[in-house]
């Protein structure tokens, strides 16, 4: 949880099909550019959103500041909503441009195989 002196900068864009004609995605996790997208300061955490209706078509993801009570999730995990109408799936973080959901888990994939290596090396070695 973030103390309420500290801020974390969260990746802040949305993407709606609608909108396809007037402007490019560059949110949504398949084509999100970090380059592109602006970033603020936001006091507590990140989210990463994905709205689809009930045929599983995309209605809307974005990307944010944390909206709902901390105290009511755990960070670093999906939360899925189901209602009549649609389907949510909303990521909560609170680090540093932490929303950015992919790049997470290429950091861990790269984290895993950095250290599968070292012990395959110094099995070799030893």
């Amino acid at each position: 949880m973030i103390s309420e002196a500290e801020a974390v900068s969260c990746y802040v864009c949305s993407w709606n099909p609608q909108d396809k004609e007037l402007e490019s995605d560059r949110c949504s996790s398949g084509n999100f550019d970090e380059h592109r997208v602006r970033y603020i300061d936001c006091y507590l955490g990140c989210e990463v959103m994905k709205i689809l209706d009930s045929n599983g078509e995309l209605l809307m993801f974005y990307r944010n500041c944390l909206m709902a009570s901390p105290n009511k999730l755990d960070y670093d995990r999906s939360h899925k909503k189901k209602t009549v109408m649609t389907d949510e799936e909303m990521y909560a973080c609170d680090s540093d441009l932490c929303n950015t959901a992919v790049a997470r888990k290429s950091n861990i994939l790269f984290m895993f195989f950095t250290m599968l290596l070292s012990k395959i090396l110094f099995y070799e070695f030893s």
